[in-house]
């Protein structure tokens, strides 16, 4: 397999790191566990892809790295067209999470503007299929895009990228990764517009206001509410105004 292959070996020497290229020239990492009595017995081979991989051999076959990174090769032509997709999302819309996705990961969250996002989870072995779906933001803001997309599900072309079918779909161009950086950017933000931040405890923002859309993370909203005197509590919901535009907002309590 060639030494130029190897980037990474343990110092007991039972565990290797081969980066292997695949035909579009994205690098991917194979790592194999070396058992006591190899070759007498196979490698355990892990790597970052969107189904499990596993070393499998013909009766009487040896194993051996080279044919280890053989299948490995064999199994990365299987995702191609996916991380075609995914690619060319990273690279054309503007990405709000994952930040820095590794090569199993299959979704991508992406800007809308108005403080709302769109969650696209494509299909690891049909990607240019209609994904999974999910917006997220103010109702009154993702209402008409939910919508527009119903009404337009028949136009969906496989032969078409999934982001041009978005687009097509939605009637909107989607942002760009330039706009994070543009005079207007806090129209698309999508950090809490209480904490300032966009994880709290691992999750994103899941609340917004229906008057402005600003989003709010639930524990920094209910914590916002129950300081104020003018909020009124009904069970575990507690009613009050938004903090930026004074529109009456909702919310469960967190206990």
């Amino acid at each position: 397999i060639g030494w130029a292959s190897l980037c990474g070996l343990s110092p007991s020497l039972d565990e290797l790191q081969l980066t292997i290229d695949d035909t579009a020239r994205r690098a991917h990492v194979l790592t194999l566990s070396l058992p006591p009595d190899y070759p007498a017995r196979s490698p355990v081979a892990r790597a970052a892809l969107p189904a499990p991989f596993e070393l499998r051999w013909a009766p009487g076959e040896r194993p051996s790295l080279a044919a280890a990174a053989a299948q490995f090769r064999g199994a990365l032509a299987a995702h191609q067209s996916l991380w075609d997709e995914l690619d060319d999302l990273d690279r054309e819309a503007w990405v709000l999470e994952p930040k820095h996705p590794t090569r199993d990961v299959c979704h991508r969250r992406l800007a809308l503007g108005g403080h709302c996002s769109l969650l696209v989870t494509l299909h690891p072995t049909a990607p240019s299929s209609l994904p999974e779906l999910r917006f997220l933001g103010a109702e009154r803001s993702i209402a008409p895009l939910r919508r527009a997309l119903n009404s337009r599900l028949a136009e969906w072309r496989p032969e078409r990228r999934v982001r041009l079918n978005l687009q097509a779909l939605l009637g909107l161009a989607l942002p760009s990764p330039v706009a994070a950086d543009a005079a207007d950017a806090a129209d698309y933000s999508v950090e809490c517009a209480i904490c300032y931040e966009y994880l709290l405890d691992g999750e994103p923002p899941n609340v917004a206001c229906d008057g402005c859309a600003k989003p709010f993370h639930q524990a920094c909203l209910a914590e916002w509410l129950q300081a104020l005197p003018s909020t009124q509590q009904s069970f575990n919901r507690l009613f009050g105004e938004c903090v930026y535009c004074s529109k009456p907002i909702s919310i469960e309590a967190v206990r």
